[in-house]
C-alpha cells in the first residue's frame, strides 16, 4: 500500500506499540515481528523497551495512551 512519497507511521517509526490478546499484554514489536518489551500496561511495555536501549522517540505509541512523565521519569531514575 505505500507508494512513493507517502507519508505514514510506519516510514517514521522502527518500532510499534500493539495489544496481544492472547497474553492479554501490551508489547513492543520492531519490523521483523521480534517483541523488544512488553508489559501488562503501556507504560510498562514502553519502560521495558527503553531498558533495552530503544529512544521513545522511534516506537509507535498510537494505539494506546502512554503517560509520557511517568514513562521519562522511570527511565531516568
Amino acid at each position: 500500500m505505500r507508494t512513493i512519497g507517502q507519508i505514514c507511521p510506519q516510514t517514521f517509526y522502527d518500532y510499534k506499540m500493539t495489544f496481544n490478546n492472547i497474553k492479554k499484554q501490551w508489547e513492543v514489536k520492531d519490523k521483523q515481528n521480534f517483541t523488544w518489551g512488553a508489559g501488562k500496561t503501556t507504560k510498562g511495555a514502553i519502560i521495558s523497551t527503553c531498558n533495552q536501549g530503544i529512544r521513545l522517540r522511534e516506537i509507535d505509541i498510537s494505539q494506546g495512551y502512554v503517560p509520557i512523565k511517568e514513562v521519562i521519569e522511570a527511565i531516568k531514575d
